[in-house]
């Protein structure tokens, strides 16, 4: 009987609901973005006064930074199969919990009475007696079965636990290396990604973030994500009405060079057409006719308790400004990236929207370095599972 306790006891435990490690986000002062813009400028400053890296260099932190998504990638399959495996396990111990109930049941019953003992002794004659018995020995190995078998399930879904969290920290990890790389660069981060903040779009980006959290921010050194209220989401939608994907994200070879595409790109629409939030938020960048990316909206999420920022690049208008709540019905703007925009942009080939996604809150609530957050980037395909494949032609609707 005590035995069959601490089973239950295991079970309790075992039976909890399992999520992934919290994305860690460092919380963020108007005094700390001050610092952080000040380290931008002395960055910009002397990243201007060095020489450019050479193509060897670059070619150098290119393949640094592949090989460090391919193994980023790899460990997120792994998180994904992990969890996979969990979910399975959970199925199979709740099935054994239903089982298990009757062993209790069962050894409550012959520890308070020998009632398997009067079983057999109350046999008529030896055959029905020696039937009787092996009736009893097969219910007492069955139970015996039972219990080995539950363990066992428990001690694997321990060990998927515990691999998961290995999984979690090794992604974290890596994504500080590739932070590193991608800082490495300095102003030459546009070699080696399709669309991509310099140096310049940083500070504007921050100023802009800064200005807004000052006017709502009385204290310097409090938190600014807790100046003002955001809205939870418990999922996420397509940004636009209906479109297919004609890019995906990961390394591409566009114009003659390898690039890694830090997003998707959805076509199918003609510009003009309205773009809208992956989930409810608030607005945290707008940025005006980049030469590469266009006009460009950054939005803070927290979905299903983890902070996410998503990113709109080449839209024709933007709608919103810093701050604006939004849902995913608020029109942000519209599709650009074709003739309407040509003046101003020179990476955009035709009307289409450039979809991105990373873990953490950037500018403000987070961190402020456009390199971290191309570091933690998440290919948006996690999000949206049932994405046609690229060049299929076939489209999603919202």
């Amino acid at each position: 009987m005590k035995r069959i306790k601490q089973i239950s006891a295991i079970f309790i435990i075992a039976l909890l609901v399992i999520t992934l490690l919290p994305i860690k986000t460092n919380a963020k002062t108007l005094n700390d973005m001050y610092s952080d813009l000040a380290s931008l400028k002395a960055k910009k400053q002397k990243s201007d006064s060095e020489k450019s890296l050479t193509t060897a260099e670059i070619n150098k932190v290119k393949q640094n930074i592949q090989n460090t998504n391919n193994q980023i990638s790899q460990a997120q399959s792994d998180i994904v199969q992990a969890n996979k495996d969990i979910t399975k396990l959970e199925k199979e111990i709740d099935d054994k919990k239903e089982q298990l109930k009757q062993v209790v049941l069962y050894m409550q019953l012959t520890e308070s009475e020998n009632v398997m003992l009067d079983y057999v002794l109350e046999s008529e004659d030896t055959t029905e007696r020696m039937l009787r018995q092996g009736y009893a020995e097969q219910i007492s190995s069955y139970n015996q079965q039972v219990v080995e078998e539950s363990n066992k399930l428990i001690n694997e879904l321990n060990e998927k636990k515990v691999l998961l969290a290995n999984k979690q920290s090794e992604l974290e990890t890596k994504k500080v290396t590739l932070n590193q790389d991608l800082e490495s660069l300095g102003t030459q981060l546009s070699a080696i990604t399709e669309t991509s903040l310099d140096i310049n779009d940083e500070i504007t980006a921050l100023q802009d973030s800064i200005a807004y959290y000052e006017k709502i921010c009385t204290d310097k050194n409090k938190d600014v994500s807790s100046c003002s209220s955001m809205p939870a989401a418990s999922g996420w939608a397509y940004p636009l009405a209906k479109g297919y994907v004609t890019s995906n994200f990961g390394w591409r070879v566009i114009w003659g060079s390898s690039q890694f595409h830090n997003g998707i790109d959805f076509g199918g629409n003609s510009e003009g057409t309205a773009v809208y939030p992956a989930a409810g938020g608030k607005v945290a960048g707008v940025l005006y006719k980049r030469s590469c990316g266009g006009n460009q909206v950054y939005i803070h999420h927290t979905v299903n308790g983890k902070n996410y920022t998503t990113a709109y690049l080449h839209l024709l208008t933007i709608n919103v400004s810093v701050g604006t709540i939004v849902n995913t019905s608020t029109v942000i703007g519209t599709v650009g990236g074709g003739a309407g925009t040509r003046a101003w942009e020179t990476c955009s080939t035709g009307a289409h929207l450039h979809f991105s996604l990373a873990s953490g809150h950037y500018l403000g609530g987070g961190y402020s370095s456009y390199a971290t957050f191309t570091a933690n980037q998440i290919n948006p395909r996690q999000i949206f599972p049932n994405l046609p494949a690229e060049g299929s032609g076939k489209y999603f609707y919202r």
